[in-house]
């Protein structure tokens, strides 16, 4: 073995036992490779090689790749108690370095700098009440017995059956066949059933998380 290959430099250790060898793989608990000689005890090259290899493998697996589990951070909050005017209590979550705003965005703490208003006297934190209203219309789009009714005329025509029992929520079925975004039906039943064939959206600002289509 010792005329084949050399294991120095930290790659890798031998041992020779009667018929057997074991290669360990350069300090790492539990990687060791083994194996047993044949029947005339006799190690040909291309065996002490093919183990040298299968150590080398492992080696290179567990010194060249490294893990690594992402975790959220935690936001950031500031939470105001006991103040003069109840309704500004509660949690403020981080939204620029200076600004912390309410669940809804109707109220804000914010730090404000004396120089930029006059009727302050020194730097400070600031809870303020958010009084600009915006309004935004979100659509979702829902099934009509005459449309499932139109559906069922439909595919009827085109020879598409609908199994017994499915007919009352034929849209749903016609989604679950893929019938949404077929070639030849796409169009028609894309229109006839828009909530079950268009995806959903999802709006998110100051705090509010809805879907719409």
């Amino acid at each position: 073995v010792d005329s084949i290959c050399d294991l120095s430099g930290g790659r890798g250790a031998y041992a020779t036992s009667g018929t057997a060898v074991t290669i360990g793989g350069g300090g790492f608990a539990g990687n060791v490779h083994s194996a047993t000689v044949k029947d005339d005890g006799a190690w040909t090259q291309t065996e002490v090689l093919a183990l040298v290899n299968a150590v080398e493998t492992s080696y290179n697996f567990m010194t060249r790749h490294r893990f690594a589990l992402r975790v959220p951070e935690e936001k950031c909050i500031i939470t105001v108690a006991n103040p003069t005017d109840v309704a500004y209590a509660g949690v403020y979550t981080r939204s620029t370095e200076d600004v912390y705003l309410s669940a809804d965005s109707s109220m804000r703490v914010k730090y404000v700098v004396s120089s930029a208003a006059p009727y302050l006297t020194c730097n400070g934190w600031h809870v303020q009440l958010n009084t600009v209203q915006q309004t935004q219309t979100l659509l979702y789009c829902e099934s009509s017995a005459a449309r499932v009714d139109a559906l069922v005329a439909y595919l009827g025509l085109q020879t598409v059956a609908i199994p017994v029992g499915r007919t009352a929520d034929a849209c749903t079925w016609a989604s679950e066949q893929g019938l949404c975004i077929d070639s030849t039906h796409g169009a028609i039943v894309t229109g006839l059933c828009s909530r079950e064939c268009v995806a959903l959206q999802r709006f998110t600002s100051g705090g509010l998380d809805e879907e719409y289509q």
